[in-house]
């Protein structure tokens, strides 16, 4: 049973939606990015320098113990463009290919490891070659090889056109959850469940493992880097868990409030939408429970018609 909500006026929230704008300098950096994945590379007799290619042997030690590099293969990275420990860049500048140097650096306290944060690692790195990076020039030439493009014009004002609805997209993102603060500020709950509050933990968790197995680490890994159990997090994350759970009934009753819901089309377009990405619909049938994949589909779509529905009461003349 969810707890009663008594929503404030929310019908009188206002917010401003910001204008999104794209730079010149914004376009040039993703046409040089574009560049640089189509670059070739040419070996030279010189020390490495910001943009070049290197590929190195790393061996490193934290307090006498290995560190695990990836072994002795040669790893490759474009100086100056690479995400390594703050300062371990620096000492590649200048060397040059069969060159070998042991420096030590320490590791950010907001390391992505948590075992290493803080610590000092003892580093031997050799040079194998190195390379200069040739960028093809920005022609119209390039911009046909990119496959639908005629011209750098055409290429230009694509780029363009995505920037600006990627822009779009995160700033009305920002208008909406700042519009769904100010509903659930106003609005005031009942008591949650505790099984509740611990089926909102369960979803949180479930999305943790699903980001963590995305980067290629299992979840008893993860932890270990954390020195975290599952059921710590699960504590830490209650405050959080309680403030997601305030949105969504907020969402929920605005919606019971303005009788918003969505349509059979609207929630079997959903659906199908979800499906498309099984090659046949027998092996959804057997992966996914079509009626939770329904109801989920029903509650986004619910959501979705709600913040359009804020949206046209918090804009001027709304």
């Amino acid at each position: 049973v969810l707890p009663d909500v008594q929503l404030g006026n929310y019908r009188t929230i206002r917010a401003e939606r910001r204008s999104v704008t794209v730079e010149d300098a914004e376009v040039q950096r993703e046409l040089d990015n574009l560049r640089k994945m189509r670059a070739s590379y040419l070996t030279v007799p010189r020390g490495v320098q910001d943009g070049d290619r290197v590929d190195i042997e790393v061996t490193a030690t934290v307090d006498h113990a290995p560190l695990e590099t990836g072994g002795p293969e040669k790893h490759p990275l474009i100086l100056g463009e690479s995400h390594l420990v703050p300062g371990f860049e620096e000492h590649l500048r200048g060397m040059r290919e069969g060159e070998r140097k042991t420096f030590s650096l320490t590791f950010p306290e907001n390391h992505h490891q948590p075992n290493l944060r803080g610590k000092t690692a003892s580093f031997s790195v050799a040079v194998a070659t190195v390379q200069q990076r040739v960028l093809p020039s920005l022609d119209d030439a390039f911009a046909k090889g990119l496959g639908k493009f005629s011209t750098v014009q055409e290429l230009t004002e694509q780029l363009t056109k995505n920037l600006r609805e990627e822009k779009e997209a995160r700033e009305r993102e920002r208008f909406q959850q700042e519009l769904l603060r100010e509903v659930v500020a106003q609005a005031t709950y009942g008591e949650f469940p505790d099984v509740l509050v611990e089926r909102e933990l369960d979803t949180m968790l479930a999305e943790l493992k699903e980001g963590v197995a995305d980067m290629g680490l299992t979840f008893e890994t993860y932890l270990g880097q954390l020195k975290k159990t599952a059921a710590e997090l699960r504590d830490q994350w209650r405050s959080q868990a309680l403030t997601r759970i305030r949105a969504g009934l907020a969402l929920r009753a605005v919606a019971k409030a303005e009788k918003i819901v969505p349509t059979d089309e609207e929630t079997e377009e959903e659906v199908n939408g979800v499906l498309k990405h099984f090659s046949k619909h027998e092996d959804a049938k057997k992966r996914l429970d079509l009626d939770a994949l329904r109801d989920l589909a029903g509650g986004t779509i619910r959501n979705r018609k709600v913040f359009q529905f804020l949206e046209g009461l918090a804009l001027p003349g709304g």
